[in-house]
């Protein structure tokens, strides 16, 4: 189901971003007599169901490796395993990585910065997707947006470390360019770019080039060449905020300001503009323990939202739709609730929490000692915490 839920998600491009492996038949002959039912199949009809999958694979044009060598390894904690995956490792990393050159490549030429734009746009894309819950949070966020519009003012999003707040602010946007019931085309322009997009993307000059040529889509300059330097960019910036006309609203939402460097690698906040005209709004995020936090609280025309700590209501709904993307659930019964267990956790109130949880859940092949590894995750455990724990595991299997 997970690898026709990846083509479904992704039609053009699944066969250049699938790697299916298929060990050798001949595994057998060196496992223990004990052990070969683990090894064999359940039934002729599940043997036939595996032979299917496998020619639906070989069709599909994904990358396949046919017979990579393995041998019997052992017992650990009650489960068999294989070893001599060397070679089978090797292949998997140049696969990967050859993948990663290809979609990803290194651009030479500074001066194009249309993958820029587009980098964006699918990073933003990616977000929105992850994004599950605080529908009323969302809600507040909108009309705070709006209210800042009036006269042209900041909305400063601001949170802890790990609530959230990229996940938010691409869900913002998407929401800011959604049209309510009573509308038939949407509020107004929305920019929406994150500092964690690329490598690149928390230097100034790249946030300016990127919000620089969303400004010019439909006027005279959009074909004009970009300017090259920090200042004539900041000028034009401003210039382009300054035409907006009064009866066009937009919205320029910058996620992670606190980051943003200038050519030294220097933190810098130049950028943001003194005043904003009437119409516009700029939504920031930021860490709640940031100078930047601090500095931009203290201008009249700011407001400030709070994104806060989860609902049981989100949490929970974080929970199972994370997990149910991959087709697996927490048990909520009265006598063995899983879900329950994990949503308790101290750590809980924290989406990236939450998020690690089920991705180290999620992990298992069979749910049968969930319940025993949710409970046993240390319920004062941070994100951090969880990070090291699931390192351990993974070192450990």
């Amino acid at each position: 189901m997970e690898i026709r839920q990846f083509q479904a998600l992704h039609p053009d491009t699944a066969q250049n971003r699938m790697f299916c492996y298929f060990r050798t038949p001949h595994l057998s002959r060196s496992v223990p007599v004990a052990w070969r039912a683990d090894f064999a199949p359940e039934s002729k009809e599940a043997e036939c169901k595996m032979a299917d999958l496998k020619r639906r694979i070989v069709d599909s044009e994904a990358k396949v490796t046919e017979n990579y060598s393995c041998e019997w390894g052992g017992v650990v904690d009650g489960k068999p395993y294989v070893k001599g995956l060397e070679e089978f490792g090797k292949v998997v990393l140049e696969d990967l990585w050859g993948a990663l050159l290809k979609q990803f490549v290194e651009k030479t030429d500074e001066s194009d910065s249309r993958s820029d734009l587009s980098e964006q746009e699918v990073h933003q894309g990616a977000l929105q997707r992850q994004f599950f819950g605080r529908a009323k949070l969302l809600s507040g966020a909108v009309g705070k947006v709006q209210e800042a519009q009036l006269k042209g003012g900041m909305v400063l999003l601001e949170g802890a470390p790990g609530e959230g707040k990229t996940v938010f602010m691409a869900a913002l946007a998407n929401a800011l360019r959604t049209p309510t019931k009573s509308q038939k085309t949407p509020r107004g322009d929305v920019i929406s770019y994150s500092t964690a997009a690329t490598q690149s993307a928390c230097t100034v000059e790249n946030l300016l080039r990127c919000l620089v040529q969303w400004l010019r889509r439909g006027n005279e300059k959009e074909d004009l060449p970009l300017p090259s330097s920090y200042k004539d960019l900041l000028t034009e910036f401003h210039s382009q905020l300054s035409d907006t006309r009064k009866d066009q609203s937009l919205v320029l939402l910058v996620d992670g300001a606190e980051h943003v460097q200038d050519g030294t690698g220097q933190l810098t906040s130049d950028w943001i503009p003194q005043h904003l005209p009437q119409g516009v709004s700029l939504v920031l995020s930021v860490t709640s323990t940031s100078a930047l936090l601090r500095v931009l609280t203290k201008r009249k025309w700011a407001a400030l939202f709070p994104l806060g700590q989860l609902s049981l209501p989100d949490r929970k709904e974080i929970v199972q739709k994370e997990l149910g993307v991959y087709g697996k659930k927490l048990s909520d019964s009265a006598f063995n609730n899983q879900l329950q267990t994990l949503l308790m956790k101290k750590g809980a109130v924290s989406p990236l929490y939450l998020h690690l949880a089920c991705e180290d859940l999620r992990n298992f092949a069979s749910f049968e000692k969930v319940r025993h590894h949710a409970c046993h995750i240390d319920p004062t455990h941070s994100h951090d915490d969880l990070c090291q724990m699931m390192n351990k595991c993974l070192c450990s299997r």
